[in-house]
């Protein structure tokens, strides 16, 4: 009966896959962290943008006084 993988080479490789995950999982949370920032200010310019303006217009006529 063969085994997959031995238990030598397991326990010598767990380290380097714990480190690996490590790593993936910071820059994961890294990036994400960036990425709500960008968001924020992105959701914050459309917010400004959309703003409702008031037009206002005048009408009417002179009067000559005279």
């Amino acid at each position: 009966m063969t085994h997959f993988m031995n238990t030598n080479s397991l326990r010598s490789r767990a380290p380097f896959l714990a480190l690996a995950a490590t790593v993936t999982l910071t820059v994961l949370a890294s990036l994400g962290h960036y990425a709500d920032g960008q968001v924020q200010a992105e959701q914050f310019a459309q917010a400004t943008l959309s703003a409702p303006t008031q037009v206002v217009v005048v009408t009417g006529k002179r009067s000559i006084n005279g």
